[in-house]
């Protein structure tokens, strides 16, 4: 703890500070008061506070991606107009009720407003019990009430791979957890994770950083909790000179601060006199030691070898694909859902049965993708279709390079909003040679309307996203390295390309790619017969998986709680001798023993 500092940045006082949301892009600080009713915006660069007051008490603020802000006050959802300084109503809630009022909410990656609300109080800390209920609000402003019976909702988020979501109801003195549904924002299986000893107090706000551990302030505990949820374990507490810290968010460059709010609502004289900085915001900033002194650094040390000694390889679906591309885990169904480019088939080889379905394309498909309103996504020829599994047949939604005669689709994913980023390359001369400067990367969004991001791209390839979503991988593959972008989530805009990681001459060529829970990349090298194990942050190697064939194509986490690597190859340009060396190339291989889990796909919104 020596190596920590605290210091108060926002020095008004308020009586219940709450809510507190980083603005990257202005530098500044987005929080409430919620009983003086106000929203307020605080400059790290000028120190100066804007304040807009609110004609309810306001429980949360959070951004709205088409500008302005969106807040959970009283018993409504309303849209607030920074610059009008006007609030529109969105939604009333709790009517069948007289004595609740909204408190904590936060935004889902897929952009569905979550708010709580709580009994009203009888005295300073004291409240109506079993008032409250948790709600989401939706795009388009429907509301679904997930469950009642609530004392006082508060902080809330998810797990980084948007399948759990974690939860406070105060009174409770526990933190809990859900498991999440990203695709329909649906909550199950409700349970215990950490629960609070006598001197830690009320449980209130809470983030999540990016290591995948929560933060969770403690009201008249005077300090912040950092929590394990996987183990529920507390790795770290923070004491702040206030007593009645109220929530936390990660902030200033790099998210590397924690902001903590206060508050001094039910202090008498003598004890705002003894906590002067009572109801003011704290910045909590760590040294370099802090933010290293965690269990993923021990992991970088590891040798190939050590590694390697856990770690089976075996061929799980032997029919051979000329392009195996495009691998996807089916949790549902304990399916993987592939494509076969130039054999110009979508399959589903199921871990249950293993048994494969398959339907054919009427040209070279690059990739297919899961749609929320069911069936599937191809990038086939220059085109995103639909797919109906069920009846076989497929329906063009856009078309892409019209001005060109010589490209196709190659690999495409879905980012965790629901646009269905796809690339296109020139047609190929041979195996891995192809028409140079032709492709572009594209996204298609939810509306049917396609991006186009940039061009010049020899071979549009292996592509993923941040734990944070902050950033965005990239592979065009004769370039033989992985690129990085600055990623937008709420416009889908990219922007500040950078080099990652140079492949060796013995790599081979970078082809499909995929993220772990740690946010490390998993890398299939085609003519390399490996997959690297690449930190995007340090653009250092991890590790080196070899396979016993030389075209791996792509890769993806699947099976039981994603602890498998499928990894997909081919055997398109190989000549008789070569086939008969590697019988299994075109196969794919399950990889286990890793030490390491993925991450559920997203689906296309649209």
């Amino acid at each position: 703890m020596s190596s920590i500092k605290v210091e108060c940045v926002v020095k008004e006082p308020i009586e219940v500070t709450e809510g507190p949301v980083w603005e990257e892009k202005d530098a500044t600080l987005l929080y409430v008061d919620i009983t003086g009713k106000r929203i307020n915006r605080w400059s790290s660069l000028t120190n100066q506070i804007e304040s807009m007051p609110t004609e309810k008490l306001v429980g949360c603020v959070v951004p709205r991606r088409s500008g302005g802000y969106v807040t959970a006050g009283e018993k409504e959802f309303t849209a607030v107009d920074w610059q009008k300084r006007s609030i529109t109503t969105i939604a009333h809630l709790d009517t069948d009720k007289s004595k609740s009022r909204f408190n904590d909410g936060k935004v889902d990656p897929a952009g569905r407003f979550f708010a709580g609300t709580m009994g009203l109080p009888v005295g300073p800390i004291e409240f109506e019990k079993k008032q409250g209920s948790l709600y989401s609000l939706q795009a388009d402003h429907s509301v679904i009430k997930h469950f009642d019976q609530v004392d006082l909702s508060n902080g809330m988020d998810w797990s980084l791979d948007h399948r759990y979501f974690y939860y406070i109801d105060s009174l409770k003195f526990v933190l809990e957890a859900f498991d999440y549904d990203m695709q329909t924002g649906a909550i199950s299986n409700r349970r215990t994770v950490y629960k609070l000893e006598k001197d830690e107090c009320i449980p209130d706000g809470m983030c999540i950083d990016a290591e995948g551990k929560l933060w969770m302030a403690c009201f008249n505990g005077g300090r912040v909790l950092r929590i394990d949820p996987q183990t529920g374990t507390r790795l770290q507490t923070v004491k702040l000179p206030v007593a009645r810290t109220t929530s936390c968010c990660f902030g200033g460059k790099d998210y590397s601060d924690l902001y903590v709010t206060s508050a001094y609502i039910g202090m008498d004289k003598e004890a705002r006199a003894q906590q002067p900085q009572a109801g003011c915001i704290f910045k909590q900033t760590p040294t370099r030691l802090d933010r290293l002194d965690t269990d993923w650094t021990a992991r970088v040390d590891h040798t190939d070898e050590e590694t390697m000694s856990s770690v089976k390889v075996e061929c799980v679906v032997k029919e051979p694909n000329e392009i195996g591309e495009g691998p996807v885990w089916e949790e549902k169904d304990s399916t993987l859902l592939y494509v076969d480019i130039t054999g110009q088939r979508i399959s589903r080889w199921s871990s249950l049965t293993n048994q494969i379905e398959s339907m054919s394309t009427e040209m070279f498909v690059g990739c297919v993708v899961p749609r929320r309103s069911g069936g599937y996504m191809i990038g086939e020829g220059t085109r995103f279709a639909a797919v109906d599994w069920q009846k076989r047949s497929i329906t063009t939604i856009a078309h892409v390079d019209t001005e060109k005669s010589k490209t196709r689709f190659n690999d495409g994913k879905v980012d965790p909003v629901g646009r269905f980023f796809a690339g296109t390359m020139g047609l190929e001369v041979r195996p891995a040679e192809v028409e140079k400067k032709q492709g572009s990367l594209y996204s298609l969004q939810a509306d049917h309307s396609v991006i186009k991001h940039f061009d010049q791209v020899d071979l549009s390839n292996g592509l993923d996203w941040s734990l944070d979503h902050r950033y965005f991988y990239y592979i065009d593959s004769l370039k033989f390295m992985l690129e990085a972008f600055d990623y937008d989530m709420q416009t889908g805009a990219i922007s500040n390309r950078r080099t990652v990681y140079r492949l060796e001459k013995d790599e081979g060529i970078p082809d499909g790619m995929c993220i772990d829970a740690e946010g490390k990349l998993w890398m299939a090298c085609y003519n390399g017969g490996r997959v690297l194990h690449i930190d995007p942050q340090t653009g250092t190697r991890l590790q080196t998986v070899k396979l016993p064939v030389a075209k791996t194509t792509s890769c993806c986490f699947g099976g039981k709680d994603y602890t498998d690597l499928y990894v997909t190859s081919a055997y398109k340009g190989m000549d008789e001798e070569a086939r008969a060396q590697q019988p299994q190339a075109g196969c794919i291989f399950r990889v286990s023993g890793l030490g390491v889990k993925g991450i559920p796909p997203n689906s296309f919104a649209g």
